[in-house]
Parts: structure tokens; C-alpha cells; sequence
């Protein structure tokens, strides 16, 4: 992390880190500040196990620039800057100021059924826009998302697990939401995305990222997952989702990526088109 003497970054010190948001595996989450125009933003430092890797620094800016150029929606944190080279051996991306805190902190204290689904939506909304310019996020968790204090969210960190894709993972708090695949060192696809996004609704539904124990299905190589629309899982969850997005999101969390479905599909079970397994939702504690 940057020291006392290195709380700038970019070239003449452009942006200043204010305050530490958020840690994970890749490195730390900052509110800083533009200090040319005066202007909030939001900054990721990596690590520099990360910026002292030429093949990753290269793949980073090549996702960086696609990111900055199509990943644009309302729950997408707009990237503004990044080290693109001559900024020192610090690697870092700049985003727009995001208000609130990190999902991570409120899921402490208690969500019921239909914030979770309005916040698990427009996550995948997000996940989705991405998808179609061709962004993998590949790293995301509830340190990732940020909550405002009207429920709004953003995304952060599009690209930036995908590029680290070939790197060892060390895994820690937040493994939950890595998927079967990561033991084969396997590249981020978009089906990563949807296994996290249905690990999210996990969480947020059940206090807990880990999965029921009675619907895992291991594998020899230690890996787990759900079998693909799992009926029993189904109904564990059913009387609080309902049926339809019971039953996609056991398929998100198959341990065979291709048996998952597209983000997009879940986000579709997320907004029942005729209201009434969300309104039974809305009254469920």
C-alpha cells in the first residue's frame, strides 16, 4: 500500500488518496481526489505483486482502455484514467467518485427480500452491459459493489480480474465467490460473472456467501457447485423468490460453467414480468 510519502498518484501528483474504502486479494479501493480540477473520484491500487508483472501490466491496459471506452451504464463506475505508462511502477485506475460504502458492510446488517433483489438486479445489469462490449469483470464480490444510501449501486473494477486471469490465486475471505473452474486456472468467461452474481443473491438472501451443503455436487478435483437446476436446492429458496429465479439461479451456480445460464437471463428473472412473486417478496421478512 502506498506509504506516507506516496499518497499521490499519477504524473505531478494528480490525484490524492484520501481515505481507504476497501481491501481484497488485487489490492485497495481509495477516495482520492483529482487535484488538478478539485474533483472527487475513486481510486484502485494494485498490488505490486500485480504492477511488477510486464504480461499483466500489458493485458491491464489493453482491458483499461476497452473499459474506459464500453463499458458505459448507470451501475457502471465510469473508469477516467489509469496508469498507461508513464506514471511510475505504481499500477492504478481512476473512476468516477462513487457515494455510499461497500455492499460488504451493509450486508451486516440485514437486507430483506426485495432490496436484495433490486440491488442484485442492477448488479446484473451491469455484468450484462459489460458482456456485450466483450468485459468480463472476473473479481466480483460484495467489496466490488457500492451502495448508496438510497439503494443505488455501482460497479467497480470491470476487466480487472480477467486481466489477472493467469495469476495463482491466493485465496481468502470472499472465496465463496470463486467458481468451480478457478482450480484448473481457468480464464474468465462471462459464466464466472453469472456464478458470482447468483452468489450474491446468496449472500444477500441468507447472510452467508457459502452454499447449502445438501445440493453440492464435488468433483475429484475438489471442486464444487450445484448440479445444473438442482429441484430440491430449488425449493429450499422458493418460498422467498420464487420458482422461476430459484431455478435460474441453481443453474448459475452448476459446477459445469457451460451448464450456466447468461447474465442476462438472470437478470430477467429478477423482474418478474407480472409483479406477483415480487410482491410476495416484499412481503417476506
Amino acid at each position: 500500500m502506498p506509504g506516507k510519502r506516496s499518497q499521490w498518484l499519477g504524473r505531478n501528483h494528480q490525484y490524492r488518496l484520501v481515505s481507504v474504502i476497501a481491501v481484497d486479494r488485487l489490492g485497495w479501493l481509495w477516495r482520492a481526489e483529482n487535484a488538478f480540477l478539485s474533483q472527487p473520484v475513486t481510486a484502485r491500487v494494485l498490488r505490486q505483486s500485480l504492477g511488477s508483472d510486464p504480461e499483466f501490466v500489458a493485458r491491464f491496459r489493453r482491458v483499461m482502455d476497452q473499459v474506459s471506452r464500453e463499458v458505459v451504464h448507470p451501475n457502471a463506475a465510469a473508469v477516467f484514467n489509469y496508469n498507461w505508462g508513464d506514471d511510475g511502477p505504481t499500477q492504478f485506475i481512476v473512476m468516477e467518485a462513487v457515494e455510499g460504502e461497500p455492499l460488504a458492510q451493509r450486508i451486516g446488517r440485514g437486507m430483506d427480500t426485495a432490496r436484495s433483489l433490486r440491488i442484485v438486479a442492477q448488479v446484473a445489469d451491469a455484468v450484462q452491459a459489460a458482456h456485450a462490449a466483450g468485459i468480463v469483470h472476473g473479481n466480483l464480490s460484495p467489496t466490488t459493489v457500492m451502495l448508496s444510501a438510497h439503494d443505488g449501486v455501482k460497479v467497480l473494477d470491470f476487466g480487472l480480474g480477467a486481466a489477472a486471469w493467469d495469476r495463482p490465486l491466493t485465496l481468502g475471505r470472499g472465496d465463496a465467490y470463486v467458481p468451480p473452474e478457478w482450480v484448473l486456472a481457468a480464464k474468465r468467461r462471462p459464466s464466472w460473472d453469472a456464478y458470482a452474481v447468483a452468489v450474491l443473491l446468496h449472500h444477500l438472501l441468507t447472510g452467508t456467501p457459502d452454499l447449502p451443503e445438501a445440493g453440492l455436487v464435488r468433483a475429484g478435483n475438489g471442486s464444487t457447485g450445484l448440479a445444473a437446476d438442482d429441484p430440491d436446492t430449488a425449493r429450499e429458496i422458493f418460498p422467498r423468490i420464487g420458482e422461476q429465479l430459484a431455478r435460474t439461479w441453481c443453474r448459475a451456480l452448476a459446477r459445469d460453467p457451460r451448464d450456466r445460464p447468461r447474465v442476462e437471463e438472470l437478470s430477467a428473472a429478477l423482474r418478474p414480468v407480472d409483479g406477483r412473486e415480487r410482491r410476495a417478496a416484499e412481503d417476506t421478512p
